[in-house]
């Protein structure tokens, strides 16, 4: 009895253990076509569909019981849109993010959509798409999904640098946007975004200067900047 409730348990219990990258014995990838007019836009039309007895014999080959499972989905390795073919070649269980929390297949799917519009706009070869497939999605992920992401990131704000402060005569002498020159004091609010470049003895690039005091930027026509 114990024997037979322990058999039942195993049964529906899903597996702990699930592959992230299909077995390449079982699921090595094929190919229905390698011309992109041919794959793009035509998946629909060569996704057959998923029996119980399809489904169950996939399920089989990779050790898990025949059925229904949630955290499954019974994936094209290449998929349709690249050309990949329906064949079991090309198919195996991927676990979903219920039970694999980074690669699952909905980070797949995430990928096929990027390596699909890729491949059909002319951005990439469907070979070198398919290949990438078949040798390592997770790979493909992170140079292709991962790397554009980066490429497409708004750099950081850049902070101005501070200027090679003076010691004795730390006030920064600037001509803003309108002509008016206008001095700046340590603790001010745009100091350090006045940059002082190619000073000699006082004097710098683009008409800024360095002054001691007050009175002495003031003696000079510059007025003190609003803080």
């Amino acid at each position: 009895m114990a024997i037979a409730t322990l058999v039942a348990i195993l049964a529906i219990a899903p597996v702990g253990a699930f592959e992230i990258r299909p077995d390449k014995n079982l699921t090595g990838g094929s190919v229905r076509t390698g011309d992109r007019d041919a794959a793009c836009g035509h998946a629909k039309e060569h996704r057959s569909l998923m029996y119980s007895a399809r489904r169950d014999e996939i399920l089989k080959r990779y050790g898990l019981p025949a059925g229904t499972h949630p955290d499954y989905e019974i994936d094209h390795l290449i998929p349709l849109c690249l050309g990949g073919s329906d064949d079991p070649s090309n198919l195996w269980p991927q676990p979903r993010r219920s039970i694999e929390e980074t690669w699952n297949a909905e980070a797949k799917d995430r990928l096929e959509r990027l390596m699909c519009n890729m491949v059909c706009a002319g951005q990439i070869d469907t070979a070198t798409a398919q290949q990438a497939f078949a040798t390592d999605w997770i790979a493909a992920y992170q140079t292709y999904y991962e790397g554009r992401k980066r490429l497409n990131a708004k750099p950081a704000p850049r902070q101005p640098s501070p200027s090679p402060t003076n010691p004795a005569c730390p006030i920064k002498g600037n001509a803003n946007s309108k002509g008016a020159r206008v001095y700046h004091k340590p603790g001010d609010r745009d100091y350090d975004r006045v940059v002082m470049k190619d000073c000699d003895h006082g004097v710098c690039a683009k008409g800024k200067r360095w002054f001691c005091s007050d009175p002495e930027a003031e003696a000079a026509g510059w007025r003190r900047a609003r803080r």
